[in-house]
This record gives C-alpha cells, sequence and structure tokens, in this order.
C-alpha cells in the first residue's frame, strides 16, 4: 500500500478533520486546537503507520480518540459551557454536507444543540455516517466496535435527533 508524504496526508484531511471535531465539540477555538493536537499526534507516529488502515480511518481514529480524551478532561477540570456560549463562540466553519449550505440559521443552531445533547458514542456516530460519509463498516473500524453497533447508535440517535427537534418543527408548521 502506498504511504503519501505526510504533508500530503495533512493537506488532504486538515480541514475534514477539524470539522468533524467541530461538529463533536461545538467550539472553533477549540476545534482547532485539537485538531492541531491530532496531527501532531499523527506526524509523531506517522513512521509506524504501516498502512494497514487507511490514512483516513487511522486520521479519524486519532481524532475521535483526542475528542474522547478533551471530554473526560473537560468533564473533570471545569464545568461545561453553555450551549448558547458554544453557539456564539462558534464562528463559520466549512461544512462537509452541501444541504447544511441551504439549512437556515435557527435550524443549523438546533442541530448544533441536539448533536451536543446525545451522547458522545451517539454524536461520534452521527458525525462520521452523516457529516463525513463514511460507511457502516468504516465506522466501525474507525470507533474500533461492531458493525450492528454502528446500526445500533444511528438508530438510537436518530430517534433522540427527532424527538430534540420535533419542538421546532411544530414551531416552524404553527402548532
Amino acid at each position: 500500500m502506498h504511504k503519501p508524504p505526510f504533508e500530503e496526508v495533512f493537506m488532504t484531511y486538515h480541514d475534514r478533520i477539524l470539522n468533524h471535531i467541530y461538529w463533536q465539540v461545538g467550539n472553533l477555538e477549540d476545534a482547532r486546537d485539537l485538531t492541531q493536537q491530532v496531527f501532531l499526534q499523527a506526524f509523531r507516529a506517522y513512521d509506524r503507520f504501516r498502512g494497514e488502515a487507511r490514512v483516513s480511518t487511522w486520521l479519524y481514529r486519532i481524532a475521535t480518540n483526542t475528542v474522547r480524551s478533551f471530554f473526560r478532561y473537560r468533564k473533570r477540570r471545569r464545568p461545561p459551557d453553555s450551549l448558547e456560549a458554544l453557539e456564539d463562540a462558534a464562528g463559520p466553519v466549512a461544512v462537509t454536507h452541501p444541504s447544511e449550505t441551504e439549512m437556515p440559521r435557527h435550524w443549523l443552531k438546533a442541530l448544533r444543540r441536539a448533536l451536543s445533547e446525545l451522547p458522545e458514542a451517539f454524536r461520534q456516530t452521527v458525525v462520521l455516517f452523516y457529516f463525513e460519509g463514511y460507511s457502516i463498516e468504516e465506522i466501525a473500524e474507525i470507533l474500533q466496535v461492531r458493525p450492528g453497533t454502528v446500526k445500533s447508535r444511528l438508530n438510537r440517535a436518530r430517534l433522540l435527533l427527532r424527538d430534540a427537534l420535533m419542538p421546532l418543527m411544530g414551531e416552524e408548521l404553527g402548532s
């Protein structure tokens, strides 16, 4: 398997990893810091990368573990930011799904809020599937779980998101 130069990996995946992390943490500054950590860790380990997995899978696994560590540390060290503060602090970030560019701001805000309230495992799965376009099998490899677990998490997350977004749909329809 061809192993591209690290500079090429960085240029190819930087924005994708930043966007992935942003959807996880909801704050652009934190997402940038975590993305830097991901690529620093990847750079340090790149000579040991043997190509048993795709480079993207390897990077997303590093990103997933970095975000997990971030949430564990944040939970121990400081109270979570309010959802409004997260929304206000988050500036524009490149989106990976074309339909998001057409999404009204209040829907995007509601989606961010609903995603932030999902359990971490569900949020990671949703972001990888819907925003990053990974298959069930690829997500299973990235998260190191079985494909059935990915399907279950997606199903449960859909129900939770539907319940969280239903009030907004009611408001839109005038009920």
